[in-house]
């Protein structure tokens, strides 16, 4: 087997690392996406009203969450 000497080839070194890099990039992607899954359940059966909520809450798209210091509970409603 060869090694090939990345001092000499430089491209070849970023090229690994850029690739590299992106399959990291796919797997934490992938991982988020299926501990949402499995964590779904759990929330619909634990938290039914505040899923409704922010289920409620994307569809209207408000951007102010009940929550939030900067945003007071008038300026999500529409005049």
């Amino acid at each position: 087997m060869a090694v090939i000497e990345t001092t000499r080839f430089p491209r070849l070194s970023r090229a690994r690392t850029y690739s590299v890099g992106r399959v990291d990039d796919f797997g934490a992607v992938a991982l988020f996406f299926w501990r949402s899954l499995v964590a779904t359940p759990r929330a619909l059966t634990q938290y039914p009203k505040e899923t409704l909520r922010l289920i409620a809450e994307i569809a209207r798209s408000t951007r102010c969450s009940r929550t939030s210091p900067t945003c007071s509970p008038r300026s999500s409603r529409r005049s």
